[in-house]
């Protein structure tokens, strides 16, 4: 799989917004907004209709399937059936578990070395605006930009092991503001909480238009 050749940010529209044991399937009836907050745990998080997890400690999460956006608040890790995610410090991360294909995209950390992921005892670190996909086969491009269309750039793909493919990919975070469901909960929200988690967002898409400009355009994935 070739980089991507994506279409650029735009760092004016970003300026123009910025103006005990838990196991749960999310509500079909709370149209993706379900939010568990327990107060001895490392995260805060939206889930998707139909996501499936279990908690059994506060550090940890088994995402069985579905989606959900995780906030994470201190050291914890999230199991999935393909890969680990550790966090060491705070940040924000969306997570997409479907059979043979689970995606990791990071939105903002605060510190080096956030977020990574293990698979077949190889690491991966993730920094704000990359994302890690994780598959049973090579995935192809329509899968690389997902059903959501939201543009990438850099992208590459590796052979793990015997039987995984891990592709590294940088991608746009306003596409995603605007196209992903869960995010754009959050986006237009009027909670002071998710007015934050927004306000972050772009203030790390702000920062990452200046200092990765030379990284090239974003594109929808029609041709990588």
């Amino acid at each position: 799989m070739k980089a991507a050749r994506p279409k650029a940010l735009s760092l004016l529209f970003c300026l123009c917004l910025l103006g005990g044991s838990l196991s749960a399937t999310a509500s079909e009836e709370t149209g993706g907004e379900t939010r568990f907050a327990a107060r001895n745990s490392s995260f805060k998080f939206h889930m998707a209709p139909g996501t499936e997890f279990t908690q059994e400690k506060a550090d940890r999460i088994d995402l069985n399937s579905g989606q959900i956006l995780v906030e994470a608040n201190r050291p914890g890790r999230i199991l999935t059936p393909l890969a680990e995610i550790e966090f060491k410090h705070k940040a924000l991360v969306l997570l997409t578990v479907e059979p043979g294909f689970e995606r990791c995209q990071l939105f903002w950390d605060n510190g080096a070395d956030a977020v990574s992921i293990s698979c077949n005892r190889s690491l991966f670190r993730l920094g704000p605006g990359k994302e890690v996909l994780i598959s049973d086969h090579e995935p192809t491009s329509r899968e690389v930009i997902g059903s959501d269309e939201i543009a990438h750039r850099r992208v590459l793909t590796r052979l793990i092991g015997s039987s995984r493919h891990v592709t590294t990919a940088e991608f746009s975070m306003l596409h995603a503001l605007e196209r992903c469901p869960m995010l754009t909960q959050v986006a237009q929200s009027e909670d002071p909480h998710d007015r934050d988690i927004k306000q972050r967002i772009l203030k790390t898409v702000a920062v990452l238009n200046m200092v990765t400009s030379q990284h090239g355009y974003y594109t929808n994935g029609r041709r990588f």
